[in-house]
């Protein structure tokens, strides 16, 4: 059986609630709901704790000690006591829309590079072979990183053990919605090598990361 803290260094976050573990030879579910917390009415801004029902997502995600791997997200819809407009709340793993959560959208990235084939990857990440194309699709691999200049960059890592490597680290464009790169490691001498080579970094007005020390140096340094 899984131990049960291992949802939170899998979801890397305090508000994520295991609530009950489902485990058989081929797969594993992990039932989780969120933290409850107010949420801001996206029609007209105002704030609302009620909770109007329930939904039952499940979503694929990274597959553990070989099993295909479900989180079964006990999803709240909220109701606006002003306006009275219903909707769900945010999820920091998951897109909208989404069937497969967004460290295994990565990590299936991440997989491109050590397998030359896409139906490969699609068999041990639980996915289809259409799926992993169409993520294929939102990376460039042909851009030059010279010419890389966003308005805004966001960096984050995930556990994906792929090259030797137990974290690798994600660049995201968050204004176009799009992956740009997967790099190897996390490491700081890493993360220097790939941002020293980009032109004109000082144009970039936000860079989103998290508290992680290696991440805050690379902050400082587009600073510069």
């Amino acid at each position: 059986m899984l131990n049960h803290n291992y949802i939170t260094e899998l979801l890397k976050s305090k508000d994520i609630v295991l609530n009950q573990i489902i485990e058989n030879e081929k797969e594993v579910e992990l039932h989780i709901s969120q933290v409850q917390k107010p949420h801001k009415c996206p029609i007209c801004g105002s704030v609302t704790s009620k909770i109007h029902d329930y939904r039952i997502q499940r979503v694929k995600d990274i597959p553990i000690i070989g099993k295909k791997t479900y989180l079964v997200l006990r999803k709240r819809r909220y109701v606006c006591k002003k306006c009275g407009k219903k909707f769900f709340e945010h999820v920091n793993f998951l897109g909208k829309h989404q069937r497969m959560t967004s460290r295994l959208a990565a990590y299936i990235i991440s997989q491109l590079s050590n397998l030359s084939s896409m139906k490969e990857v699609a068999r041990q990440t639980n996915v289809s072979a259409w799926a992993v194309m169409r993520l294929f699709d939102k990376v460039s691999p042909t851009q030059k990183i010279e010419e890389f200049s966003f308005e805004a960059i966001c960096i984050d890592e995930f556990k994906g053990n792929a090259g030797g490597a137990k974290y690798q680290c994600i660049v995201v464009d968050p204004v176009k919605k799009q992956i740009v790169e997967i790099l190897k490691d996390r490491r700081q001498d890493v993360l220097i090598e790939y941002f020293k080579k980009l032109r004109d970094r000082e144009r970039v007005k936000y860079f989103i990361c998290d508290m992680w020390i290696q991440q805050r140096y690379i902050l400082k340094m587009q600073r510069k």
